[in-house]
């Protein structure tokens, strides 16, 4: 899990939600085009758009998100203003959050936990944008002004960090959203809560040369929202499991290994021995068991409001699905009966994401449920096995709170090692032909073989019920 996926997760979601007020915008022809308002405290977002608009500094986006958390609290029964509160809460979060993990010495460096490439990507095509997004980039990815802070230099000083922090912010922000999207009447399908300019997004400037003026304010529905709060709760998801485990050892592991072969790889271009000295899986595992690698991939009694991290992780994964089948539902009637480019995002086009498939969505909603063995079918295939996935989260398993139980042992590795046969293995695949326990500490609970295992990956290929669980069983495969 990369550092940078919350920053730029949640600068994304700022940018997602915002705009609501009465207005007249003229176009080149003279005519007029007239934004709708969603309530009586619609001039209270109309307030915040001109600031965003406005901002030049860094010191602005800070007022903008203190405006924004006044109004908000001010105004409980302005759904806009809710949506607009429940995304400042999750931005706040990333504030210097670069700056923190730039640590300047030599222990976690800024390179492993940061996507350099992708920042500077995002930076790059600032320009496409509107120029108030130069600062708000500047507050997640620049260097904070405060003394006061913290580096972070060990994994787990940065998954404390997100349970302290960003943990409580995001959830704060859920039980927002959560609030917004609910009619007077219950949880309404395809009902619009306001309106989105684009201006925003590109800046005022680019906004008034749209070729169409009425496609500057498009609707944002509580379907929108509810897709918004599914990708909320599955961020929460991922980086609970993330930050149930002990990571601390691989920074020196990395190390290690790098120290090793970089003078080896050498040797080997100097007189064209190539990848005879290749790191192999078996070279992984066979450092792993090692004591002072005792507590690598280890469970972490994390807690929060008394629950471990792992239980949350379930949690969130559980409401993520069922917000996903919620805007799924919703998208479907504005697809059949709506004029699609009225919306801030074409409901067509979400349904066509593996993410909107509703039989995957169902499947993964009843495996999250149940608390035993349940039966996954091949969508293309008379073929099935059974899937225990309670297991996945549960701290009380030994073999799941210290993950090195379910990897490959050396002795799970029995094909020639001698230098001649490093090349194959390094091109073909260093797999091990056997494993500890094929149950997969009981999630698995009829596995007898490794040949059962990859059936069931296999199965697992055809269906994204569970994209995040097959990323988990490459770890030991």
């Amino acid at each position: 899990m990369r550092a940078s996926w919350i920053c730029v997760a949640i600068l994304i979601s700022l940018v997602g939600c915002t705009g609501n007020k009465s207005a007249t915008v003229g176009d080149n022809s003279g005519t007029s085009i007239r934004r709708p308002a969603s309530g009586p405290n619609s001039l209270l977002t109309s307030q915040v758009d001109e600031k965003i608009k406005a901002i030049s500094s860094v010191a602005d986006v800070k007022e903008v998100v203190a405006l924004t958390e006044r109004l908000a609290k001010e105004n409980p029964g302005d759904k806009a203003m809710q949506v607009y509160r429940g995304m400042i809460k999750a931005f706040k979060a990333t504030e210097g959050i670069v700056d923190r993990l730039n640590s300047g010495d030599n222990g976690l460096s800024q390179s492993e936990l940061v996507t350099v490439g992708l920042i500077r990507k995002l930076n790059s095509n600032l320009y496409r944008i509107g120029p108030h997004f130069k600062p708000i980039f500047d507050y997640v990815f620049g260097q904070t002004e405060k003394n006061d802070v913290k580096k972070i230099k060990r994994y787990s000083e940065l998954q404390n960090y997100y349970i302290s922090k960003v943990y409580p912010e995001v959830e704060s922000a859920i039980q927002i959203l959560n609030d917004a999207v609910k009619g007077d009447g219950g949880d309404d399908l395809n009902k619009t809560i306001f309106t989105f300019d684009l201006a925003l997004l590109l800046g005022e400037q680019k906004a008034e040369k749209l070729i169409n003026p009425k496609n500057r304010y498009l609707e944002v529905t509580t379907d929108h929202i509810h897709w918004v709060l599914a990708d909320l709760h599955r961020f929460q998801a991922s980086m609970c499991y993330w930050a149930s485990y002990n990571f601390d050892g691989i920074d020196s592991l990395r190390k290690k290994y790098v120290r090793k072969y970089a003078v080896r790889g050498l040797v080997d271009r100097l007189f064209k021995t190539h990848y005879t000295e290749a790191i192999l899986a078996r070279d992984f595992y066979k450092e792993i068991i090692k004591d002072q690698y005792r507590n690598l991939f280890t469970m972490r009694d994390s807690k929060v409001k008394d629950k471990y991290l792992l239980v949350h992780s379930r949690d969130h994964s559980l409401a993520s699905v069922k917000h996903r089948i919620r805007a799924v539902k919703g998208l479907e009637i504005s697809k059949d009966f709506g004029k699609e480019n009225k919306y801030i995002v074409s409901p067509s086009w979400l349904l066509t994401l593996t993410l909107a498939n509703k039989a995957s969505l169902e499947k993964r909603q009843r495996l999250l449920v149940a608390t035993g063995p349940q039966m996954f079918n091949d969508p293309f295939f008379t073929q099935s096995f059974e899937l225990n996935l309670a297991e996945l989260y549960n701290p009380a398993n030994a073999s799941i709170r210290d993950l090195k139980r379910l990897m490959p042992r050396p002795e799970n590795f029995h094909r020639a090692r001698s230098k001649k046969d490093r090349l194959p293995l390094f091109l073909y695949g260093d797999a091990p032909d056997s494993l500890p326990d094929y149950t997969m500490a009981g999630i698995f609970p009829k596995a007898r073989s490794l040949q059962d295992l990859k059936l069931a990956m296999e199965i697992l290929s055809h269906d994204n019920a569970l994209p995040l669980f097959s990323t988990w069983m490459d770890l030991f495969l």
